[in-house]
């Protein structure tokens, strides 16, 4: 029982999320959500997902989000750094990194 209680894991340095979540970023997109589900495709391949309260409308043209990535108990076990930019065709180029 008390091990139920203590920190689940976090994504280290040498988790392999990383490597596919790094190949997700850049690409041209048409629709800012459609942009991020490369990134919650490589997630769930983990049960993981984004924080979807904070993920909602990614405001603007351009910036950026820190979304806090939760296991499937809702614990936080990392952070993605998200950025957006909608270039003169229209299309919007999304980055990701993971903290």
């Amino acid at each position: 029982m008390i091990a139920l209680l203590t920190q689940r894991g976090t994504i280290k340095a040498d988790h392999p999320i990383r490597e596919g979540f790094a190949s997700c970023s850049s690409g041209t997109f048409y629709n800012k959500g459609i942009a991020v589900s490369p990134f919650e495709d490589v997630l769930e391949a983990y049960g993981l997902c984004f924080d979807y309260h904070e993920t909602f409308g990614f405001p603007g043209p351009a910036g950026r989000l820190v979304v806090a990535i939760r296991d499937e108990f809702g614990v936080t076990v990392g952070y993605a750094m998200l950025s957006w930019c909608r270039m003169p065709s229209g299309c919007y180029e999304f980055t990701g990194y993971l903290a």
